[in-house]
């Protein structure tokens, strides 16, 4: 498959060490006549992700995807964690942002732009097709047991966000002078029983198996992600991220992090590095897009 060498897509599968180098100053990111900025873009240098497989998991499941171009227009992120205790959690999680990223070239070799409704309509068609190819993989490796990947997926298409997801990995939006939004319902046996009123907030300390979850991409043929459509507004920031941040990061920290750092990719550093002082008990996989 030819790769278009104006676009840029960064497809991370495991740790390498190190963290990617992204412009510091502030010049480079402004264009050369302020007047025809748009503000609406997401251009290369505002994303940056990283993964970590942490101190107690001899591999590391999670994947990440950052894909755009130069114009800013229609740049996509996600993260999917390959569900432990199933097999091939790691190829699972390869094998969805991989798809994604087949679709999303395909689709902008051709297009300057695309509506919400139309881009929620190519999400979905990119998820299903990672859906039936997951599945299919399990049944050619005669696994006993399908493998499976959570996924938190944001794209950007004119003055809105389209965000996809299955699983408990997150996305997070905050704006200046506004508190942080989970953009995500996590989809858990736990928080089922939360939002039918079976517990209650308080029993979720005691409740056992809080990761087991009620929805993933490839555990079944007919399997789904949640799609949603929100407002984009310039200056919105965003934070994907798997289980093995928000299990020992708080929220608050979260926002803190998000709200202060200036350059997307030390926001990245600075809680990777705060949830491996914390015991990195889980691979961490963090994604941060600057709007």
């Amino acid at each position: 498959m030819a790769l278009n060498p104006a676009k840029t897509c960064k497809l991370r599968f495991d740790y390498t060490g190190g963290y990617p180098d992204y412009p510091k100053d502030a010049a480079s990111r402004i264009p050369g006549d302020p007047g025809k900025a748009d503000l609406f873009a997401v251009e290369p240098g505002s994303m940056a992700g990283d993964s970590h497989p942490g101190f107690a998991r001899e591999g590391n499941e999670d994947s990440f995807l950052i894909c755009s171009r130069p114009d800013g227009h229609l740049s996509l992120a996600a993260v999917a964690d390959g569900v432990g205790g199933r097999p091939c959690g790691e190829v699972a999680s390869r094998f969805c942002l991989t798809t994604l990223f087949e679709h999303w070239d395909r689709l902008t070799r051709h297009i300057a732009d695309l509506d919400p409704e139309k881009a929620a309509a190519f999400l979905a068609a990119a998820v299903q097709t990672a859906n039936e190819r997951i599945c299919a993989a399990s049944r050619e490796m005669k696994l006993k047991e399908n493998m499976c990947t959570t996924l938190a997926a944001l794209f950007f298409s004119e003055k809105k966000t389209v965000t996809v997801h299955a699983g408990d990995s997150r996305i997070y939006r905050i704006r200046p002078d506004a508190a942080l939004e989970c953009l995500t319902r996590d989809h858990t046996i736990v928080e089922e029983m939360l939002q039918s009123g079976a517990i209650t907030p308080e029993d979720v300390r005691f409740f056992p198996f809080t990761h087991m979850l009620s929805n993933s991409i490839g555990t079944e043929e007919n399997g789904h992600a949640e799609c949603a459509v929100f407002d984009h507004l310039p200056g919105d920031r965003y934070l994907l991220c798997s289980d093995g941040l928000t299990d020992i990061v708080e929220d608050s920290e979260i926002a803190a992090f998000l709200l202060n750092e200036y350059d997307p990719a030390d926001t990245v550093r600075h809680l990777l590095e705060l949830a491996l002082q914390r015991g990195g008990p889980d691979n961490v996989t963090i994604v941060a897009v600057y709007g």
